[in-house]
């Protein structure tokens, strides 16, 4: 239970600590008392934006501070734990913010600072605000399946499912951006192979194009080589006077210098040398003469197969070596290709299967919904009978769901899915005998909205709320009705704390403590200040809330109300 509230330099709060007690807690004023200033106080506690001026003027920084008991109260402790505060020896925790007039707020348990977002986590868990802003959301029909999904204690399941949702999401997101590349990809496809083909056909080697240009320069030239490749052959062996027959002589003179002098025998190997190697090359020069093709066809074709060569690094805008580079990145581009569509492949099937995944979850909330709903209009009915409400008929009318797709085209969630399932709900009111049922924002007064959302609050507490916060929720409503109200508040506080600010005694006289909000003002300053009343100035708080004074008559009635709402 939230045990206390601590408020300094806050606004025109005085400074002080608000002690609450288990049960129904009351919180009374004149109109514009301040009330509402303490409630703004506690959504600022539960992390709602603060606004700079509401720290008190000449002072940097305002506390609200929030004491919470945790005897019995093992889920507040649990939620702490999970973000490193282990509170399961303490009896109490305290939530502290600090509201700076510079800089950013800081938010603490107990000693220990936290973030911003595990602070109102925690809190926003824990205390649950409910106000006239809360009643005109059960107008709007986009509201209902949250609070219906929450009635009948289907958040877990729905949180499942959303998650299924949100990774078909990101997997229809990751379908479409890959479907993308593919698409792009494919559309180039023809051209690649048709480079790939005419590459291949082309059949250029590395260093051919200069060995073609090596073979042209012979070949322009032929006539020229020719006659040089066979007057080379002429000296070296035709003739007296040929390089043959000069080192044969030579050969005879030293052979007969070996005979003489046997020292001299090395000159004559030498010479015998000179001889085979002018033998062979002799013979190179006559096989290199009649090997080569020296005819204008090679010549022609030889021309050709440069020009091609030539308009080829033309067209790819590179040279040989560049084209050879080119043709095996083509290779891996194909690969890429063959690659992509096989992850899209495999994208679709997963695709599919979480999709079916996502509708079997679905159909399966729908059916608890369905099953659900019977129990909670029968609920809901009975409640608002106690709430003065005896002829009244409530439904859950839930859409027709014949657009739910079964066959679905790969890749596009149809539109009647949402993070929910593809439910869609509405609260529907009959309040009196005769009339057909309707929807809320069409037949539900104040009043009735009142306790509608009382008799459902009931149904969709969650076990993290410890104590519920009712704003002037009784707008619309008066005599016995408000009487029923108040009873029912009563019952709620039984299983949950409650902190009520209202306008009506006959809700006021069921609190187990009363509160009164007091303005203060003279000529230099307002201040407001919430007291704790005992029970001489509760029967004068209630006696004004019943006529505006406190006199005799209004303090009777006011001290048997009292007596009627708590008789031990």
């Amino acid at each position: 239970m939230l045990e206390s509230i601590s408020i300094k330099n806050f606004t025109l709060l005085n400074d002080q600590i608000i002690e609450f007690s288990k049960g129904l807690n009351i919180i009374t004023g004149e109109t514009g008392a301040g009330k509402s200033i303490f409630i703004q106080a506690i959504g600022i506690l539960t992390g709602d934006i603060a606004e700079r001026d509401c720290v008190r003027k000449g002072q940097t920084v305002g506390v609200i501070e929030g004491m919470f008991r945790l005897n019995n109260f093992d889920v507040l402790s649990d939620q702490l734990k999970r973000i490193g505060i282990d509170c399961h020896q303490q009896e109490s925790v305290i939530f502290r913010r600090e509201i700076k007039l510079q800089g950013r707020d800081r938010f603490f348990v107990n000693e220990s600072m936290i973030s911003k977002t595990n602070f109102q986590e925690i809190l926003r868990s824990a205390i649950d605000i409910n106000s006239q802003h809360q009643h005109q959301m059960l107008l709007q029909r986009r509201y209902h399946l949250n609070l219906f999904d929450r009635s009948i204690k289907l958040s877990e399941e729905v949180e499942a499912f959303r998650e299924i949702y949100i990774n078909l999401r990101h997997l229809t997101k990751k379908l479409r951006e890959l479907r993308a590349v593919y698409e792009k990809a494919h559309q180039k496809i023809e051209r690649v192979k048709a480079e790939i083909q005419e590459i291949d056909q082309a059949g250029i080697l590395p260093g051919e194009k200069e060995n073609l240009v090596s073979t042209l320069k012979q070949l322009r030239n032929a006539d020229e080589i020719r006659s040089i490749l066979l007057q080379s052959q002429q000296l070296c062996e035709q003739g007296d006077r040929s390089i043959r027959s000069q080192i044969s002589r030579l050969y005879k003179f030293l052979q007969k210098l070996a005979e003489k002098d046997s020292g001299t025998s090395g000159f004559l190997e030498r010479v015998n040398t000179v001889l085979i190697y002018i033998d062979d090359l002799v013979e190179e020069l006559r096989k290199y003469e009649q090997s080569t093709d020296w005819s204008p066809h090679r010549l022609s074709e030889t021309t050709e197969r440069l020009h091609f060569i030539q308009d080829m690094e033309g067209k790819y805008k590179t040279d040989t070596a560049g084209l050879i580079e080119y043709r095996r990145k083509l290779d891996e581009e194909i690969t890429s290709i063959d690659e992509c569509k096989t992850k899209l492949d495999d994208l679709e099937k997963a695709w599919l299967a979480n999709y079916y995944d996502m509708l079997k979850k679905a159909q399966i909330l729908s059916d608890q919904r369905k099953k659900g709903a019977v129990t909670l209009q029968r609920n809901i009915a009975s409640d608002l009978r106690k709430l003065a409400m005896k002829h009244a008929r409530f439904e859950v009318q839930f859409s027709d769901n014949s657009d739910v797709v079964w066959d679905p085209t790969c890749g596009e969630i149809p539109v009647a899915f949402h993070d929910s399932g593809f439910d869609q709900v509405e609260f529907l009111l009959s309040a009196n005998p005769g009339y057909p049922l309707q929807p809320l924002a069409d037949t539900a007064s104040g009043g009735e909205l009142s306790r509608i959302m009382l008799a459902l609050k009931q149904h969709f507490l969650s076990e993290e709320t410890c104590v519920i916060i009712f704003d002037e929720v009784d707008a619309g409503i008066g005599g016995k009705t408000a009487t029923s109200v108040g009873q029912q508040m009563k019952r709620l506080s039984e299983k949950k704390q409650i902190i009520c600010v209202t306008h009506l005694p006959q809700i006021a006289v069921q609190g187990d403590r009363h509160f009164s909000v007091i303005k203060t003002q003279d000529s230099e300053k307002t201040s407001i200040d919430i007291c704790a009343l005992n029970s001489k100035e509760r029967i004068s708080e209630v006696a004004r809330m019943l006529s505006g004074d406190q006199d005799f008559k209004a303090k009777a009635l006011a001290e048997s109300m009292l007596k009627d709402a708590n008789p031990d």
